[in-house]
């Protein structure tokens, strides 16, 4: 199981993050500790899906997640697989806006709750 993982794309203000859920609903309370960022490297596995490589944890961060918005709508969770936008209060905004900002081609960040 992978745990929760929230994939960064953007953020829109100082506590508004846009991005994808991973496979497990995120219930609106969680708290997010650290960003992994990962590489897609251009391989391709025995299923002919791309390689990626988990390069761990980047930086540490304390994020409760406090509201969904998806598709216009308020959610109490952010469903798996899915883009929503999330409000969360706590601190590493300048954290995750500086390794948005250097981040290179084919690298992705996420928040998790778990440093595993």
């Amino acid at each position: 199981m992978a745990g929760i993982r929230f994939w960064v794309e953007e953020i829109h203000s100082p506590n508004k993050i846009v991005g994808r859920n991973d496979v497990e609903d995120i219930p609106v309370g969680t708290v997010f500790g650290f960003v992994k960022k990962t590489r897609i490297n251009g391989a391709r596995d025995e299923r002919g899906e791309l390689v990626s490589v988990d390069l761990g944890v980047v930086a540490s961060v304390s994020f409760r997640l406090t509201a969904v918005e998806y598709y216009r709508h308020c959610l109490d969770f952010v469903p798996s697989g899915h883009t929503a936008r999330i409000t969360v209060d706590g601190s590493g905004f300048e954290t995750i806006a500086a390794l948005l900002n250097e981040r290179r081609a084919h690298e992705h960040f996420c928040l998790t709750e778990q440093e595993s």
